[in-house]
């Protein structure tokens, strides 16, 4: 079925439950290694949406699709379900190289998705929003009981004001393992193609559980691990949130927005993306970077970057 609504014409309507969608690929929790949202205004209420996730080498998930929801953020309106549309797939190499005594392979899967939609010039913000279940259990400085998916979003600014935009975004995730005891740096620099004032900073990841009570209705279709509002015992995979804001993930004891690895240096300069380190204690660590920027003193966009950083 295809309708139009506000002249988007990419409408899906979704599963009510994930008894419908059992047929869907399972993903292991330990696959997701990074994730970006973000989008282009185009100008005259066209507006692109890219989804770039990377997963572990070893892994064997790369759907043909992926699906985000957009809601208008005053209006509390459900506007669209957009499927993107995988655009390119491809092995990351270019890591930083592991120099410990750990036989891993440090390379990457990058997938990144796309859609153009059409919001015409409606007088609103719309909110754009993703989730990914579920978080690696052993990750450590996070406490993940009864949070443990999570999800990305992204402010669309109203496009009747029609200002063309490209949000900043990274080519690559410049790392996701690093050996113990070594110090070093890397660099999150994202590309603007506006030349705009980017600015970078720590912020606190997102859970999936919105705060948002409202309960949308979405009509049966045969689009995988869509359900909206519930991720149910077992599921795991990408799918469909609820209208944001969504609740913050609660760091553990001794962790912090602003050091989110407690007792080992990781310094960010919020100017250029440069990142120093000298990390001592093994494990897994979910870190989220806000990518923001500044045209003549005026805050265009920002937008969240999802990383899970492994210390062998």
């Amino acid at each position: 079925m295809t309708c139009t609504i506000l002249n988007i014409i990419i409408l899906f309507p979704i599963a009510n439950t994930y008894a419908q969608n059992t047929a869907a690929a399972p993903v292991s929790i330990i696959d997701l290694r990074a994730a970006e949202l973000y989008s282009n205004n185009a100008g005259s209420g066209k507006v692109d949406i890219y989804l770039k996730v990377y997963y572990d080498i070893s892994s064997n998930y790369e759907p043909a699709t992926e699906h985000v929801s957009v809601f208008e953020s005053r209006g509390n309106r459900l506007v669209s379900i957009v499927e993107l549309i995988k655009d390119t797939s491809y092995i990351q190499g270019s890591q930083v190289p592991l120099s410990c005594d750990v036989k891993v392979n440090n390379k990457l899967r990058a997938v990144l998705y796309h859609a153009r939609i059409d919001l015409g010039l409606m007088y609103n913000d719309y909110d754009i929003s993703w989730g990914f279940c579920c978080l690696d259990p052993m990750i450590k400085n996070m406490d993940l009981e009864g949070k443990k998916a999570s999800a990305l979003t992204v402010t669309i600014q109203n496009p009747a004001l029609d200002v063309k935009n490209s949000m900043p975004f990274l080519t690559e995730i410049p790392v996701h393992k690093i050996c113990r005891n070594t110090t070093s740096a890397f660099s999150l620099k994202a590309i603007d193609s506006d030349s705009d004032k980017v600015n970078y900073s720590f912020s606190t990841p997102l859970s999936s559980k919105t705060t948002n009570q409202r309960k949308y209705d979405y009509p049966a279709t045969d689009i995988p691990n869509a359900n909206v509002l519930e991720i149910e015992m077992g599921f795991s995979g990408t799918f469909l949130t609820g209208h944001p804001p969504f609740e913050p993930l609660t760091f553990k004891k001794g962790y912090t927005e602003s050091k989110p690895m407690t007792n080992q240096t990781l310094d960010l300069n919020f100017k250029t993306g440069e990142m120093s380190y000298s990390l001592k204690e093994a494990g897994k660590y979910l870190l989220t970077f806000s990518v923001s920027e500044q045209r003549n003193n005026t805050k265009l966009s920002e937008h969240q970057i999802l990383l899970i950083l492994e210390i062998l």
